[in-house]
């Protein structure tokens, strides 16, 4: 009887094991890998050139994007205005011509973060959005409209 209940607790531990493994490996392996080969949208990947023509300082930056499937990452470093040399991560999804974005400073004694919602135009020759951050001067958070604010470099 004991036997029993110990075969049937290892089998049962040993089984939600190669479950979870499989999981794992079905998540960061496979479905990464079939979305690389049926990926049809737009080649975003590659360095952009960033312009805000309403923001008071002119910022500029430089925006280098990766993408895995639908995965995009990659680096925004602000060449012009207040934040000149501040690097920031970036990472999201981009799909039916949306790229919805999160960043964060990679500076760690920084708090600068924030959204992005830019939607590709001109056949893929420009990103147009808007940004959401919190300002620490004006103590709220301010959505900026960026007419065509991204240029493929």
């Amino acid at each position: 009887m004991q036997e029993n209940i110990i075969s049937g607790l290892v089998s049962g531990l040993t089984v939600t094991f190669l479950v979870l493994v499989f999981r794992q490996f079905w998540h960061t392996a496979i479905i990464p890998w079939f979305e690389e080969r049926v990926y049809k949208d737009v080649q975003i990947e590659g360095k952009w050139f960033g312009l805000y023509p309403l923001s008071r300082d002119l910022r500029q930056d430089v925006i280098v994007l990766k993408r895995h499937g639908h995965t995009i990452t990659g680096i925004i470093t602000c060449t012009k205005g207040g934040d000149e040399g501040d690097e920031y991560s970036v990472c999201g999804s981009f799909r039916n011509l949306l790229l919805p974005l999160t960043y964060e400073s990679t500076d760690k004694t920084k708090t600068d973060r924030g959204s992005i919602t830019l939607k590709c135009v001109r056949d893929g020759e420009r990103l147009k959005g808007e940004i959401s951050f919190y300002s620490l001067v004006q103590k709220f958070c301010n959505i900026i409209l960026h007419e065509e604010s991204f240029f493929l470099c």
